[in-house]
């Protein structure tokens, strides 16, 4: 599922000591608490190239990955991408800084495909076939952090479907609400080389991941029904 984050933060600092700060790479696991260690690999002029380890996540499952990143210090812009996308389809991250009378104000633009489905489907080519369920909680305020989550929900013979939630944190607090929450079904498809793999039966361990398998699929049978419907109709 294709994702676009666009975020701004006022620091109250002069624009040289942020822009010291935020680009000494070997410094990040001091700066970003989610960063265990950075390896440089390469630097090569403004171009470095980098590997980020993250710290174990609630299931002891540590992420690590190479990016490389760009600096233009006149510009005062910095482009990024990363080398081994792992679970992403791809991630292209921008930042801009900016003089401002209370300080720098630090834009960064980061654009991210993920699909879940690809990953439960071990990298395999899916298509969207369905989108189903989709609420608008409530309207996301300015100024807060937005955290885009999916995960599969339920599979079936032929299709898998992800439930995808957007929260607002805010950033003085700490707290979460949930403003955005729907479900986008999957089906892979054939290739050149091969046909289309079968899907991997999801196995449902809570009580919430059984209730929600639950409503996919009475969500599933209800667009069947309706779609029978309108064929007959027609």
């Amino acid at each position: 599922m294709p994702g676009h984050t666009d975020n701004e933060i006022l620091i109250n600092a002069p624009l040289d000591l942020v822009w010291d700060v935020t680009n000494d790479l070997e410094g990040w696991p001091q700066l970003f608490s989610e960063y265990a260690s950075v390896e440089v690999l390469d630097r090569e002029g403004p171009k470095t190239t980098f590997r980020l380890t993250m710290h174990p996540d609630e299931n002891g499952t540590v992420w690590s990955w190479i990016s490389e990143r760009e600096t233009d210090r006149q510009g005062l812009t910095v482009r990024a991408r990363r080398v081994e996308p792992g679970p992403f389809e791809f991630m292209n991250i921008r930042w801009e800084y900016t003089e401002h009378p209370g300080g720098t104000l630090m834009r960064w633009i980061e654009s991210a495909a993920q699909l879940s489905a690809r990953s439960h489907m071990h990298g395999a080519p899916v298509r969207l076939v369905g989108l189903h369920g989709l609420t608008f909680i409530r309207p996301v305020e300015r100024h807060v952090f937005i955290h885009v989550r999916s995960a599969i929900a339920h599979t079936a013979q032929d299709t898998l479907t992800a439930l995808v939630t957007v929260h607002a944190e805010d950033p003085t607090e700490g707290t979460q609400v949930e403003t955005l929450r729907a479900f986008l079904t999957y089906a892979p498809v054939a290739t050149a080389a091969a046909a289309a793999p079968a899907v991997c039966a999801l196995d449902c361990i809570s009580e919430e991941e059984r209730a929600i398998f639950t409503e996919v699929q009475h969500r599933l049978a209800l667009q069947r029904r309706l779609g029978e419907e309108v064929a007959v109709a027609a």
